[in-house]
């Protein structure tokens, strides 16, 4: 056991450097005497004391009494002393005056009396720059005036002893009334219910990227707010990569993301909210820690506008070929009030009669099998979804959820298979070929999750999930007149959950959590009736620590984790540390960089462990070895970000060292050959770099990405490159879109290679109206679809290829339906107020 907790060494040298860039910075920034603090309606007089005293540059002076009443709200991120005061000052008739390292702040209106106050609307949310005015009670002249601070609040320096108090906003119906000069409580404003005829953006907001730590925030532009399907929005994002057709998410950088909407794990129901209600989104390329251990490479939270009155949303839409069954159908449905939201939906995609051509030459110990087939292919992936969210309070969200889905799949393959051997002792012997392959498999998820806020920074979050699954899985080789049958019942049974605390303590923000996943397997053989039952279990505990220091923003984790694996009477356990450090240093608001380093583990799998015997070929069978130990990952990653302007920049560079690789070798074992697994001595070095850069203007939008990777492991390297290129243009009526990638290497490793061919798509869409769109498209322009796969062991190499002769140039023709039954009066609310939604990753 103490070989799991063994550190394993790494080459020191770049990361001391890196360590001591930042360290460098560091200390520059502490020269600089730069002020980071957070004001909750506190005295302006309390917060210059404050100021005073944490910092050793300035003297500030003031009269505490004569700015006591003036409250303020205001968060200073890495500003110098003066600034610091004059944006605490904002609208408030005080001066700032100052000589040399002298600060002087005094009140502009020395009138002993004043009117205070604080302005809400009717749910008690404060309002922001409203406009107030003290008239005079005999002929309305106006006295003097102010604005309300982020708090709702005003002060207004006045000498009479009573006035009229007149106030106004955007969106609100003016209020007035008589009041006595002084603490005057209260005023609540309703809203307005104008009709707005056009409201034009002169800014876009699509252009902001913002970036805390290693969660990097896009602004959706105004064209994204207005598209009728989720994914072709979402495609604006730089560090996603979208298949509207396949309905996929996945990240620039690789790997499958995890996907919350408002911080709740609930991705069934993207497609049942309308773009139009996306505020912005957040990537993370780093797995949220009370979901460590589930699959996920990171995170996106995609974070809505949050609106008082009822709303109802409806779209459904088909893209598919006129002839070949290839395409997608959905169909959803959301209602969504102050208090609680619904959803349903209904999605799939089929491709039916999929043809294509495939080889497989493989040996085994010396004796060769050739196979030339032609496939047909049959997929099909149904779901449907159903659940709702309830907010208890403004910061208490439950949220529900239950998902089925099916996916039957079946192919036939007719050819020839030839078998010879090196020694050609069995001489050629061709024959013909057939195969079957049947799988039905059916799912049933259901999801739960519970946020409670309180205080000023503290939460308690819990998450739930329950899978059941099962399916048939049934292969029929036939060669000539002998036949070979596999055929298995799969059960699986899967339960998952965690809970999640987070507190400010010491300037800093802190987490501490653990989550659990437990699996139960039940493979039942249909051809010797024999029952094989395994268990899996892994948790993980974890500490961690935020903290913002200027421009440097520290994060860092550690975390335990215990993993369990049984099969009849063998028992594994694994214990591992996994701790995460991440600095990110802002040069100004337009710049930063980033560096992170991960140090993990990869438990062995229980069919690396014990015999569970996947092979469906006569000629070799696979075996698992107990003696397999964990692999052991130092990734150590340095990232830039530049947002000028129309243009964003991320640059990367990535060093990933994998020890005691679990790889896969072949042997002869009694006369049969065996795949079995063993712990590679040899270092597995992964050296990635690439950049993305996106371009936007009014009407275009063009994203690039490039990404280089090599590959060294004793004997074996290799290098291949990544590239996709997507352009996009629009207007009030028409979309064009243009996507087109480069081959793909999903694995390569001295044992397997595994590469795709080139991903393209062109789509044009039409909008005959604001509800009803139409397109037409292609996909897989230019090329076949391919796929290749090679196995290379002592005992056993393979070489596979598939071509799939129907993908290619697919004419797509589709179209989509909304509906949005928001009201007129939400739709101003949401022109003129910003979105008040938290970040559930990170609150900026």
């Amino acid at each position: 056991m103490r070989d799991f907790w063994k550190p394993m060494p790494v080459n020191g040298k770049p990361v001391r450097v890196l360590l001591l860039l930042f360290l460098l910075l560091l200390v520059q920034q502490s020269y600089a005497q730069r002020i980071t603090r957070q004001y909750n309606n506190v005295s302006f007089s309390a917060a210059l004391k404050d100021l005073n005293a944490r910092q050793h540059k300035y003297t500030i002076n003031f009269v505490y009494d004569e700015l006591e009443d003036f409250r303020v709200t205001k968060s200073i991120r890495n500003q110098s002393v003066p600034d610091a005061i004059m944006q605490l000052i904002g609208f408030y008739p005080i001066r700032m005056t100052q000589v040399e390292d002298n600060i002087m702040v005094e009140c502009t209106q020395k009138t002993p009396t004043k009117m205070i106050g604080r302005i809400v609307d009717v749910h008690h949310c404060p309002i922001d720059f409203a406009n107030v005015a003290l008239l005079n009670v005999r002929d309305s002249s106006l006295i003097n005036g102010g604005v309300t601070n982020e708090n709702g609040q005003f002060v207004i320096p006045c000498r009479v002893t009573k006035a009229i108090v007149r106030v106004s906003r955007v969106g609100y119906i003016t209020a007035s009334n008589t009041f006595n000069i002084g603490k005057i409580g209260t005023i609540t404003l309703k809203e307005a219910t104008m009709n707005l005829q056009k409201v034009v953006v002169k800014a876009e907001r699509g252009h902001v990227v913002k970036k805390k730590g290693n969660v990097k925030t896009f602004f959706f532009s105004h064209h994204a707010n207005e598209t009728k399907d989720i994914y072709t929005a979402l495609t604006e994002v730089p560090d996603l990569r979208i298949d509207p057709t396949m309905k996929t998410i996945s990240l620039a950088k690789g790997g499958a993301p995890l996907v919350l909407i408002d911080g709740i794990p609930k991705s069934h129901s993207l497609a049942s909210i309308s773009p139009a209600m996306i505020d912005k989104v957040e990537v993370s390329n780093s797995v949220p820690l009370e979901y460590m251990g589930q699959g996920y490479s990171g995170v996106v939270n995609i974070i809505t506008k949050k609106h008082k009155e009822a709303s109802r949303y409806f779209n459904m839409g088909v893209l598919s070929h006129p002839v070949v069954a290839f395409g997608s159908a959905d169909a959803n449905f959301s209602y969504d009030k102050s208090r609680f939201s619904i959803y349903s939906g209904l999605t799939g995609f089929a491709f039916l009669d999929n043809k294509s051509k495939t080889t497989d030459a493989l040996t085994v110990s010396g004796k060769n099998q050739n196979t030339a087939t032609e496939r047909t292919n049959y997929y099909k992936d149904w779901k449907a979804m159903v659940g709702g969210d309830y907010r208890w309070t403004d910061k208490s969200v439950s949220s529900l959820g239950f998902v089925f889905e099916l996916i039957p799949q079946n192919s036939f393959d007719t050819g020839k298979i030839e078998y010879s051997s090196e020694d050609d002792l069995l001489g050629n012997n061709i024959l013909d070929y057939h195969r079957k392959y049947d799988d039905d498999l059916y799912k049933y998820q259901m999801n739960l999750y519970h946020k409670s806020s309180f205080g000023k920074a503290s939460s308690l979050t819990f998450h739930f999930s329950g899978i059941y699954s099962y399916n048939t899985n049934t292969t029929k080789r036939q060669e000539n007149q002998t036949e070979y049958l596999y055929s298995a019942k799969y059960r699986q049974k899967e339960v998952n959950g965690g809970l999640d605390y987070a507190f400010p303590w010491v300037a800093a923000n802190w987490r501490i959590g653990a989550n659990s996943v437990f699996l139960w397997h039940n493979i039942q053989s249909q051809a010797d009736h024999t029952l094989s039952k395994y268990n899996e279990c892994n948790n993980y505990g974890y500490l961690e620590v935020e903290k913002n220091m200027g421009n440097l923003d520290v994060s860092a984790s550690s975390g335990i984790n215990i993993a369990y694996r049984s099969m009849g009477n063998d028992h594994f356990s694994f214990v591992n540390w996994h701790p995460i450090l991440d600095l990110s240093y802002h040069m100004g608001t337009n710049h930063n960089l980033e560096f992170s380093y991960e140090y993990a583990s990869s438990n062995p799998e229980i069919d690396q462990l014990c015999d569970v015997n996947s092979a469906t070929n006569p000629l070799f069978v696979n075996v698992g070895d107990k003696n397999i130990k964990p692999a052991y990952t130092h990734d150590l990653q340095l990232d830039y970000t530049a947002n000028i302007k129309s243009l964003y920049i991320d640059v990367f560079a990535q060093y990933e060292n994998i020890r005691q690789r679990i790889a896969q070798y072949s042997k002869v074992n009694m006369q049969q050959v065996v795949m079995s697994y063993y712990n590679d001595k040899n270092s597995y070095n992964l050296y990635n770099c690439g950049a993305t850069v996106r371009y936007m203007i009014p009407h275009f939008v063009l994203l690039g990405m490039i990404q280089q990777n090599w590959v060294k492991c004793a004997g074996y390297s290799d290098n291949y490159l990544y590239g996709m290129l997507q352009g996009q243009y629009y207007n009030d009526r028409v979309n064009v879109n243009l996507m087109f990638d480069t081959n793909e290497v999903k694995n390569s490793t001295p044992e397997a290679r595994y590469k795709t061919s080139p991903e393209s798509q062109f789509t044009i869409s039409y909008s005959i109206s604001k509800s009803f769109d139409i397109s037409l498209g292609m996909r897989y322009l230019f090329t076949h679809k391919h796929i290749w796969n090679t196995v290379q062991t002592a005992q056993v190499q393979e070489s596979y290829c598939n071509n799939f002769s129907t993908r290619q140039n697919l004419v797509m023709l589709g179209f989509r339906y909304n509906f949005n039954g928001q009201d007129k009066k939400n739709h101003s609310d949401q022109v003129f107020k910003s979105a008040n939604s938290k970040s559930f990753i990170k609150d900026y």
